[in-house]
């Protein structure tokens, strides 16, 4: 089960028929998705977005999201999907993988906003503190010169 996207998500987005054909290429015979297929391309799929959104976003803060941004799960989908169809790779699903790929970089520069934590430190307040000795000159220690 991945973080930003599952087999149930894939399910809905390119429906089952499509996901059974891609997860059984060899076996034009079957009567079931292959979810280990399905599994390992959208776990592939996942470190590919996590290459990405490491640059900018704090990845521990984002595998322990409540709510998966809906885009990064359909971006997510789309390179899994790419991933199973890689025999045959139509031009819909490679346009939509480099679509993903072309998003997840300006996410990367922090040109789009997930609206997640940052990797960015947090200042820490207040102006800096400054120390130093006491005068050595003042009015009285010079009042005789």
């Amino acid at each position: 089960m991945g973080v930003y996207c599952d087999s149930t998500d894939m399910v809905q987005l390119f429906g089952w028929h499509e996901m059974l054909e891609l997860s059984n290429l060899a076996d034009h015979e079957a009567q079931d998705i292959d979810a280990a297929k399905v599994e390992a391309a959208i776990a592939y799929a996942e470190a590919e977005v996590n290459s990405y959104l490491g640059k900018f976003y704090s990845l521990a803060a984002v595998a322990n999201l409540a709510t998966v941004p809906v885009v990064l799960t359909n971006k997510t989908a789309d390179i899994a999907r790419y991933q199973l169809d890689n025999l045959r790779a139509r031009e819909d699903v490679r346009q939509r993988y480099e679509d993903a790929l072309k998003w997840l970089a300006m996410v990367a520069k922090g040109l789009v906003d997930l609206g997640l934590p940052t990797n960015e430190p947090t200042a820490q307040g207040g102006a800096p503190d400054y120390f130093a000795s006491d005068r050595v000159f003042t009015q009285d220690t010079l009042k005789d010169y």
